[in-house]
């Protein structure tokens, strides 16, 4: 059995009770996963107590910017760096590359790529990365 060790407590062995958060319910068929985010961290914020209540806001307005402020937290906190890693594999290196990479910025978006990945051969990228030398 896999044990998750805390300081020096196995979480295993911890004694838990169960409980119910009070919470308003969702109004509509599409936004369960804000509220199961906004209770999971209004629960972590409020450790090691737990909430009396959580109240959710139900306008679609508010529901709309808690999911950017979500998806922004989300994606500050990720480690995927936009100048250091593919945006289309997310990787630094393609699989099974071996030595030097060709990289390939977009000048819409300025998103990186591997030629690879975008289906290019090292010929092709070099004449969109420097068409005055072909």
């Amino acid at each position: 059995m896999r044990q998750i060790v805390h300081n020096k407590t196995d979480w295993v062995d911890v004694k838990w009770t169960t409980g119910v958060l009070t919470h308003n319910i969702q109004k509509d068929g599409y936004s369960c996963g804000i509220y199961v985010m906004q209770m999971a961290k209004e629960t972590v914020e409020a450790f090691p107590m737990i909430p009396s209540e959580i109240i959710i806001p139900s306008n679609k307005h508010l529901l709309s910017e808690l999911r950017k402020e979500m998806a922004v937290t989300i994606l500050e906190s990720s480690v995927f760096n936009p100048k250091q890693h593919c945006s289309l594999c997310g990787k630094e290196s393609p699989v099974g590359s071996v030595g030097l990479n060709t990289w390939i910025q977009c000048s819409n978006c300025e998103r990186w790529y591997h030629s690879v990945c975008l289906g290019m051969t090292k010929k092709e990228a070099c004449i969109i990365i420097s068409p005055k030398h072909n």
